[in-house]
């Protein structure tokens, strides 16, 4: 029972709009989580940690399928930090949903550029 689960997981992530499909609705958990994290944070850091588990798997293989970079484990800390301290910032100061979903951009930038980084670095030795 275990292994045709995972195998119908493997083929689910070898579909190329499943990764896209689970990155769209990270964002879209994410900054609905933030939005809600200053008026309800019973509901509100549950779908934040969700969302992080699904960033760390469907970032990892985009980035591998779309800029040949290998995951790692640096470019996720750096992911989480900064959506950690997003989701901070979210609840001592009220943002729209627009930049909420803006810094959610930026912290996937941040993994990209780590990722390369570490990539370059480890080609060089």
């Amino acid at each position: 029972m275990y292994e045709m689960r995972k195998k119908k997981q493997r083929e689910m992530q070898q579909k190329n709009w499943w990764s896209y499909a689970l990155l769209a609705a990270a964002i879209f958990v994410y900054t609905q989580g933030c939005s809600l994290i200053k008026t309800n944070m019973g509901y509100a850091l549950p779908v934040i940690l969700l969302s992080f588990v699904m960033h760390l798997r469907s970032v990892g293989d985009l980035s591998r399928k779309i800029f040949k970079l290998k995951e790692s484990k640096s470019a996720n800390i750096a992911m989480l930090t900064a959506l950690t301290a997003i989701a901070v910032i979210c609840y001592l100061k009220d943002f729209s949903v627009f930049y909420i979903l803006l810094f959610n951009l930026a912290a996937i930038f941040i993994y990209v550029i780590t990722a390369a980084i570490f990539s370059k670095h480890n080609k060089e030795q």
